[in-house]
């Protein structure tokens, strides 16, 4: 009788320790599995921060430096232009020049609820063959245009910098409605330049042809503009 009992108490013990170390590793692969979806890892924690590492951007919303933003290129005509945005809500034409403006409307989502603008300045060829109205210029203010690595509107000045090393302070003007001043740092061999604020956020970004240094666009939308 003896026998039996100690043979019992064996048995519960194996099976007490089984049943720890399986709780216990159970425990640990459910840690692992939830920290992996949290993202808790310095490798995931990374990733969610850096702005350059996230799903591409949309052909429609995409910025190519010195080449197009969206569907609109640079020289496209004004008259295709015009049907793919519709008549602008503002020109601003003389000698052959214009700058056209869109506003795009406001979201409810957002709390500013501010229009974004799409601006393109536009100038004939005068005496060629071909006289057409050409885009020279893009510029646009809306966050939902970015490059293919994710800077956009909103973006930080050091972020951009480390992408655009050669880009340089080019100048200065003050904003009509709030009198901020606004710093243009430009890339000349790109082909784009970015607004900065005085916190140091894009607010705007602009393209024209690469070797090009002219700002045509931004003396129209500001007259105290200024080159530095």
């Amino acid at each position: 009788m003896r026998k039996i009992c100690l043979l019992f108490i064996c048995f519960g013990w194996l099976s007490a320790c089984t049943t720890d170390q399986s709780e216990t590793s159970g425990t640990e692969s459910n840690g692992s599995q939830n920290a992996i979806l949290k993202g808790t890892g310095n490798s995931a924690t990374e990733t969610d921060s850096d702005e350059t590492n996230r799903e591409p951007v949309g052909q429609n919303q995409t910025i190519v430096p010195g080449k197009s933003i969206g569907l609109i290129k640079l020289n496209e005509q004004a008259e295709v232009v015009y049907k793919l945005l519709g008549q602008p809500a503002a020109t601003d034409a003389a000698m052959g020049k214009m700058l056209a403006t869109w506003l795009s409307e406001p979201k409810l989502s957002e709390p500013r609820r501010e229009h974004y603008q799409t601006n393109i300045f536009f100038a004939r060829n005068m005496g060629s063959a071909e006289e057409s109205s050409q885009a020279k210029q893009i510029r646009v203010t809306s966050p939902e245009y970015k490059l293919e690595n994710r800077i956009g509107v909103g973006s930080d000045l050091k972020t951009i910098q480390a992408h655009f090393p050669e880009m340089k302070k080019a100048a200065v003007y003050t904003t009509d409605q709030t009198k901020e001043k606004i710093t243009i740092y430009h890339d000349k061999k790109a082909g784009i330049a970015f607004e900065i604020d005085r916190t140091g956020k894009c607010t705007g970004i602009g393209i024209q042809e690469p070797g090009k240094a002219n700002f045509e666009v931004y003396s129209a939308i500001s007259a105290d503009l200024k080159k530095v």
